[in-house]
């Protein structure tokens, strides 16, 4: 009889801890899909950061360009008004 008791207890024990590791390993699997979506938006946000960055690197070149443009053109302007100065 004892032995029989015995074998019952360790049974139950058995299938708890068994179900005790069906519980972890499922709470892991659902962290790691948590994980892996928060790296997926990550992921787009980096990529629109990038596309962003780009522009603004387009857009900054684009109007140095025009400084430099308007720069020299300032001066051709300044030298003009200067030597008709002068002649007068």
């Amino acid at each position: 009889m004892r032995t029989r008791k015995k074998k019952k207890k360790k049974k139950k024990k058995r299938r708890k801890r068994r179900g005790g590791r069906r519980k972890k390993s499922r709470r892991k699997v659902q962290s790691l899909l948590q994980q892996m979506m928060q790296l997926a938006e990550h992921e787009h946000k980096l990529i629109e950061m990038n596309s962003n960055s780009e522009k603004l690197q387009q857009t900054y070149n684009e109007l140095l360009e025009f400084k430099m443009v308007f720069l020299k053109v300032l001066v051709l302007i300044l030298n003009l008004m200067f030597t008709q100065s002068i002649m007068q």
